[in-house]
C-alpha cells in the first residue's frame, strides 16, 4: 500500500501576478504485508515569472524519492532495511511566444541521485549484505519544444532532448553509463483537419540505442562443456538508432447527440527492423539482434455520447 498526501500553494506578491511562487510538499507512506514501512517527505519550489508580455522566465527545485523495487525487499532475497532512493532536482527554462499559436520551451536539468539501491558481490553472504543503498548518478541535460497551437487546421509539435546519464555504485568504482541513457530524443507530430471532418496527422520519433556491454571472446569450460562469455566494457557500445513513422486517419460523424469516430492507423510505415535485444551464438563469435513490431495497420471505431 502506498498513500500519499500533496500540499501545494501559489503566491502572486505582485498586484500584477507576473510573479508566481508556487511552494509544495508531499508525504508518501508505504507498507507490506510483512509488517515492513518506509516513508519519505519532499518539499518542492517552483517560481515563474513573465519579465515581458510573450516571454516567461521559471524554474524550478525539489527533492524527490523512489521505493526501492519490492524484490529488492523481501526478507531472504532481498534487504528489508532498505531506504528510498533520493534525488535533488533542479530545472530552469524559459517560454518564449512568437505569435498567438507559435511557441517555444527551452529548459535545462539537472538530477542527482543518491541511496541508489546496487548490488554488490564482494562479501556477500547473505541477501541482506548482496542489496544496498550505495550508489549515486546523475543526469543533465536540456530540452528544447516548439509548439504549433490549434490554427487554420493545422497542429503540430517539435521537441528535442539532449540529455546524459551516469552511475557510480560504490565511491571505489568508476562511473559508467546507465542502462538506459538516450542521448537524443527527437519526436515531431502534426495534424491537419480537412473539411468533412477528416483529420490526417503522423508521429515520427528518432531516440539513441540504448547502451549494450559487447562480448570480447569467449572461454570453453570443458566441465559444462560449453562457451563462457568474456564481458567487455560495461556499456562500452549502443544499440542501432531507433525510428519509426507513424500515419494516423480519421473520420468522424457529428449526430444530435453522439459522436462516432473512425480511424486507421499505420505503426512503422515504413516497416523499420529497430533493433531491442543482442543474441549470440554458441561460442560468441557471431551476434545477431532481435527486432520490435514491424509495420502494423489498426482499424478503430469509437463512439461519444
Amino acid at each position: 500500500h502506498a498513500p500519499a498526501v500533496y500540499l501545494e500553494g501559489v503566491f502572486t506578491p505582485l498586484k500584477d501576478e507576473r510573479l508566481k511562487i508556487i511552494p509544495g510538499i508531499r508525504y508518501d507512506y508505504y507498507w507490506f504485508k510483512d509488517g515492513a514501512s518506509l516513508d519519505s517527505w519532499d518539499p518542492r519550489l517552483a517560481v515563474r515569472a513573465q519579465v515581458h508580455r510573450t516571454t516567461v522566465i521559471k524554474g524550478s527545485v525539489g527533492l524527490f524519492h523512489q521505493n526501492p523495487q519490492p524484490w529488492e525487499l523481501f526478507e531472504g532475497i532481498g534487504n528489508p532495511d532498505l531506504d528510498p532512493e533520493r534525488s535533488p532536482q533542479v530545472v530552469v527554462g524559459i517560454e518564449q511566444g512568437f505569435t498567438p499559436f507559435l511557441s517555444v520551451d527551452a529548459q535545462f536539468f539537472y538530477k542527482h541521485m543518491e541511496n541508489l539501491v546496487v548490488a554488490v558481490f564482494d562479501d556477500v553472504s547473505a541477501a541482506e549484505d548482496l542489496w544496498r543503498n550505495g550508489g549515486v548518478g546523475q543526469v543533465v541535460g536540456g530540452e528544447l519544444f516548439l509548439r504549433w497551437k490549434p490554427h487554420r487546421n493545422f497542429m503540430g509539435w517539435i521537441s528535442y532532448t539532449l540529455s546524459h546519464s551516469t552511475r557510480q555504485d560504490q565511491p571505489e568504482d568508476d562511473w559508467y553509463v546507465f542502462e538506459l541513457d538516450q542521448p537524443h530524443i527527437l519526436d515531431v507530430v502534426a495534424s491537419y483537419r480537412f473539411p468533412h471532418d477528416i483529420t490526417v496527422g503522423f508521429r515520427f520519433r528518432l531516440v539513441s540505442g540504448n547502451p549494450t556491454t559487447p562480448y570480447m571472446g569467449a572461454l570453453y569450460d570443458s566441465d559444462v562443456p560449453g562457451y563462457t562469455g568474456l564481458f567487455g566494457d560495461y556499456n562500452s557500445q549502443r544499440m542501432p538508432v531507433f525510428h519509426q513513422l507513424d500515419v494516423r486517419l480519421e473520420k468522424a460523424f457529428i449526430f444530435r447527440r453522439w459522436r462516432l469516430q473512425t480511424y486507421l492507423e499505420i505503426m512503422n510505415v515504413y516497416n523499420r527492423q529497430n533493433p531491442e535485444f543482442e543474441i549470440y551464438n554458441f561460442d560468441y563469435t557471431e551476434k545477431a539482434h532481435l527486432y520490435g513490431l514491424p509495420f502494423l495497420p489498426n482499424l478503430g471505431v469509437k463512439a461519444q455520447f
